[in-house]
C-alpha cells in the first residue's frame, strides 16, 4: 500500500520492559487504528546501536517510516553510580545515531524515551515539561540523565535546522512483566519482586535497600505502552510530554514495598538496610499537559498492577519448573475444567523432588499455597509428597499442595531419553553386526529415530514458544498443549510397542546369525 497512513514502525528495544508491552497492546487492541501499521521490534542482539554502519544496515533493512526509540543502556541506581561516564558515552552514540539515521532515510517520526532523571535536582515541585534544562541533574547517575536530555536538544535541532518532527516522551517509573529483575541494576519495583521471591524461597527477612522513604510515580507498562501509541497517531508537537499517574497517585518505597509483599504473598520480616542510599528524594511530575489531551485515560490501580507483574513472574517460574520436571523425570499428567470454566493441571513426577526433601511438598518455598483448601487438598501431603497441583485462572497462578490422583483422568509421558537409547542401541548393533544396505531393521531404527527427535523438538519448542508468546491466552495454551500431549502419547505408545517389536526381533536374527 502506499497510501499516506501506512506506518511502517521501527521499535528499538523491542523486546525490553517497554516494547514487549507495546507488542502486547497491538496484539491485543480492539479497534481497527492499527490495521495500517506494520511494526518491527528489534532487540540488541540484532544491531549495536552504537555502530553507525549496523544502524544505517538496520534502517535499511526494514524501511522505517516512524520510529519508536525505547533502546539504551540502562540500569539501577547502585549500576548507575559507578559507571557514569560509561552510560553517557553509550547513550550519547545510540541517540545520536537513531536520529541521524532516521533523518538520512527519511523517517516521518521518531518518538524517544527520557526519563523523569532528565529534572533539576534542585527544583520546585511538581515538575513539567517546562524544566527539563533548569540545573544539574542528580548526582547519582548524572551520564544517564544528560544523555538523554540530550535527545531534546537533539530533537529542537532537527526541528529548525531540517523542519522534521522528531518528539519525545518522559515516562515516570515503568514497571511490569517482562521487566529486568537484576537486583544490582534493576529499577526499583522489579528489584524488590526480586528480592522477595528469593527471601520467601529462602524463608529469610526482606531487605530493602534505604530508608523506604523517598517519593516515587509508578506507571505500569502496559498502560505506558497505550499511551506511547497514542504519542506516535495523535501527538503531532516536537515539544516532549510527560506520561505519568497524577501527583496523588505518588507512593513510598516502603509502601511500594509492601505492595509487592502482598503482590508475592510474603509472611517473614521486613527490614531497611539504611547504610544504603536512598538516592533521589522525590521526583514528582505534573501531568497536567497529558490530561489536557486525553482527560478520560484510565490507569491501572497501582496494587493491581503489582500484583499481575508478580503472578507473570511465578508463571515464568512455575514454566521452568514444569520444563525441568518433564524433561528429568517421569510424570503422570492430569487436565480439568472447574466449575468456574478454569483450567486445572495436575501432575506427579515420580524422580525429582526440588528442594530434596521427601516428605514435605517439593515446591512449597517457591509459590504460594494460598488457594489450596477450597480444593480440599492439604490431608493429602505426605501420602501425596510428590505430587503437584497447579492452578490457572487469568491473573493468577498457584502450585498448592497434593491430591489423590483418578486413574482414569491421567496421561501418562515416559522417559523419551531412554527410549532415543534404545534405538541408538539398535542403530550401534544393527551398524556393526548387519550389512547396511541390506538390513530392513538398520533403516527402521534410523529413520524413526530421525522422525522421533525431530517431532520430539519441534513439540517442546512449540510449547515454549506458545507460553511465552501469548501470556494473555494462558488457560487455553494449556488446554491445548495437553490435548497434543494426549495425541502425542497415543503415537508414543504405538512407536514404543514397534521399536520393543523390532529389537526382539533384531536379538533373535543377531543371535541365529
Amino acid at each position: 500500500m502506499t497510501s499516506e497512513q501506512q506506518k511502517r514502525v521501527l521499535v528499538t528495544g523491542g523486546t525490553g520492559l517497554v516494547g514487549s508491552a507495546i507488542k502486547y497492546v497491538i496484539e491485543n487492541e480492539s479497534n481497527k487504528k492499527n490495521q495500517n501499521e506494520e511494526y518491527f521490534f528489534i532487540s540488541s542482539s540484532e544491531c549495536d546501536l552504537r555502530n553507525r554502519e549496523q544502524t544505517e544496515a538496520l534502517f535499511k533493512k526494514y524501511q522505517p517510516t516512524h520510529v519508536i526509540h525505547l533502546a539504551a543502556l540502562v540500569g539501577g541506581l547502585f549500576r548507575n553510580l559507578s559507571r557514569n561516564l560509561d552510560f553517557f558515552r553509550d547513550n550519547m552514540q545510540i541517540n545520536d545515531n537513531i536520529l541521524y539515521v532516521a533523518y538520512q532515510t527519511g523517517v516521518k517520526k521518531v518518538i524517544s524515551c527520557l526519563s523523569t532523571c532528565i529534572f533539576p535536582d534542585k527544583t520546585t515541585y511538581p515538575i513539567d515539561e517546562t524544566m527539563i534544562h533548569n540545573g544539574a541533574p542528580h548526582d547519582s547517575n548524572f551520564g544517564y540523565s544528560y544523555a538523554k536530555r540530550m535527545i531534546d536538544v537533539l530533537n529542537k535541532g532537527y526541528a529548525v535546522q531540517h523542519n522534521v518532527h522528531y518528539t519525545s516522551i518522559i515516562p515516570t517509573n515503568v514497571f511490569g512483566p517482562n521487566d529486568n529483575f537484576n537486583i544490582e541494576d534493576g529499577h526499583v519495583l522489579p528489584g524488590l519482586i526480586h528480592k522477595c521471591y528469593l527471601a520467601k524461597k529462602n524463608n529469610t527477612p526482606l531487605i530493602i535497600w534505604g530508608s523506604g522513604k523517598p517519593l516515587r510515580q509508578f506507571i505500569y507498562s502496559y498502560d505506558l505502552a497505550r499511551l506511547c501509541l497514542w504519542v506516535l497517531r495523535e501527538y503531532d508537537s516536537i515539544e516532549p510530554i510527560i506520561l505519568s499517574v497524577g501527583e496523588e497517585d505518588e507512593v513510598s518505597i516502603k509502601e511500594a514495598a509492601e505492595a509487592v509483599v502482598k503482590g508475592m504473598d510474603f509472611q517473614g520480616e521486613v527490614k531497611y538496610d539504611t547504610t544504603k542510599a536512598d538516592g533521589q528524594f522525590k521526583k514528582t511530575a505534573s501531568n497536567k499537559k497529558l490530561r489536557s489531551y486525553l482527560p478520560d485515560f484510565k490507569f491501572t490501580p497501582f496494587e493491581e498492577a503489582i500484583k499481575y507483574t508478580c503472578d507473570c513472574i511465578l508463571i515464568i517460574i512455575s514454566t521452568l519448573l514444569y520444563i525441568i520436571c518433564l524433561f528429568l523425570s517421569d510424570t503422570w499428567f492430569i487436565i480439568k475444567q472447574n466449575t468456574n470454566n478454569e483450567t486445572i493441571i495436575y501432575f506427579q513426577s515420580k524422580n525429582i523432588c526440588l528442594n530434596g526433601k521427601d516428605n514435605k511438598f517439593c515446591i512449597e518455598p517457591y509459590l504460594p499455597i494460598n488457594q489450596c483448601n477450597e480444593y480440599d487438598l492439604i490431608p493429602w501431603t505426605i501420602r501425596c509428597s510428590r505430587k503437584y497441583f497447579i492452578f490457572f485462572n487469568k491473573t493468577s497462578l498457584n502450585i498448592c499442595n497434593c491430591f489423590q490422583i483418578s486413574l482414569t483422568n491421567i496421561i501418562y509421558r515416559n522417559n523419551i531419553f531412554i527410549f532415543i537409547l534404545l534405538i541408538l542401541i539398535n542403530l550401534i548393533t544393527f551398524s556393526k553386526y548387519c550389512s547396511t544396505k541390506e538390513c530392513i531393521l538398520y533403516y527402521l531404527n534410523k529413520y524413526f529415530l530421525l522422525i522421533l527427535l525431530i517431532s520430539i523438538i519441534s513439540f517442546e519448542f512449540y510449547f515454549i514458544y506458545i507460553i511465552f508468546n501469548d501470556k494473555k491466552s494462558i488457560e487455553k495454551l494449556y488446554r491445548n498443549y495437553f490435548s497434543m500431549i494426549q495425541i502425542y502419547s497415543t503415537i508414543f505408545y504405538s512407536f514404543q510397542i514397534l521399536i520393543i517389536i523390532i529389537h526382539i526381533i533384531s536379538i533373535i536374527i543377531l543371535v541365529h546369525e
